[in-house]
């Protein structure tokens, strides 16, 4: 499942890039050839025909149908219907593990017809489940501290779910048993639990970039659905980011350990910021005499205004990337859980 995913997404930034460049060369040649023709046909015909003549010859170089813009909008809207649609059922799918008592497992073996203490044989069995999902979690404890073990991987928490769905069903009822039992359910409620765990900052540029298009477009349409015609993968970019960006806890710890809670999109803003902070709006000159006085002056730097300028522009092109973002995230925080 993860590689015709990856493959997909891959496959449409591939597409996107070569189609500006592509549908331009199209365009041109399609234009010289029209304009050479109806050169041509100025000279030698008369003038009473050279516009009906040219307009014919530009009917028969009519731009042939964009069969990469449709491929291109296939795979887009493949690829989010596809990461929607999983978004949903995962969040829907993932339920929590409720813990049962004793007592609850003595009236489920009655209720099966099995004695009510379920025998020494039962209770192995079903704490050889708990212990095999045990060891199969990674040690998170530091060398010399008191072993503990934890699902670090998404392949890990499906292994456990099967293992405690199997002890359940044994329905054990030795104290300790039951007490492992229920540990191992709220340890994968805990690690399963998702978290917003993108970036707040990308959201608010996003929601800026929303502002400064929609003010643009209105000063030639005041309409709303004009605009959101025209700009309709920002706002759903935005809503998408976010629960594209819904981690589970275990793979924020992992993060947290790997990347020490660092986030790409806010050291990308950062990294923005920092450049056209780090610009002076003045420049001082210090003149110095022959009689050894000074005097100083503050005069505007160019170079902020062009930074000023540079900065805003980028920070615009985030808010247009965040669909784009919102599909990497899909892929980090649902596919392959890195």
């Amino acid at each position: 499942m993860k590689k015709p995913v990856l493959f997909f997404f891959i496959l449409s930034l591939l597409l996107v890039n070569g189609w500006s460049s592509g549908r331009a060369t199209v365009l041109s040649s399609a234009n010289t050839i029209i304009t050479a023709s109806a050169s041509v046909l100025a000279q030698s015909a008369d003038p009473a025909v050279k516009t009906d003549q040219a307009a014919a010859t530009a009917e028969t170089y009519e731009k042939p149908f964009n069969w990469k813009g449709l491929i291109i909008g296939l795979i887009f809207l493949s690829f989010y219907g596809y990461a929607i649609t999983m978004i949903v059922i995962t969040i829907i799918q993932t339920k929590a593990i409720e813990p049962v008592t004793k007592e609850e497992f003595i009236n489920q073996r009655k209720q099966a017809n099995k004695s009510g203490l379920a025998t020494e044989e039962e209770n192995q069995q079903a704490l050889a489940c708990i212990n095999e999902a045990y060891s199969s979690w990674k040690i998170v404890s530091e060398p010399g501290e008191e072993e503990m073990r934890s699902p670090v991987t998404m392949s890990q928490l499906k292994k456990t779910r099967e293992l405690h769905a199997i002890a359940a069903k044994v329905m054990p009822t030795d104290d300790k048993v039951v007490d492992r039992f229920n540990t191992m359910g709220s340890v994968v409620n805990s690690s399963e639990t998702r978290s917003f765990s993108g970036s707040w900052k990308l959201i608010i540029v996003a929601v800026f970039a929303c502002l400064v298009t929609y003010l643009m477009t209105k000063s030639y349409d005041p309409g709303f659905w004009h605009w959101l015609k025209s700009f309709w993968f920002m706002p759903m970019g935005i809503v998408m980011y976010y629960f594209a960006s819904l981690a589970p806890a275990f793979l924020e710890d992992k993060r947290a350990r790997w990347f020490k809670g660092k986030n790409i999109h806010n050291v990308l803003i950062g990294t923005i910021m920092g450049l056209f902070l780090a610009t002076p709006a003045t420049e001082t000159w210090v003149t110095k005499y022959s009689d050894g006085s000074k005097t100083k002056s503050e005069q505007f730097n160019p170079l902020f205004f062009i930074m000023l300028l540079l900065t805003f522009m980028l920070i615009l092109l985030l808010g247009f990337m965040i669909i784009f973002f919102a599909g990497l995230n899909f892929i980090r925080n649902y596919v392959i859980y890195i």
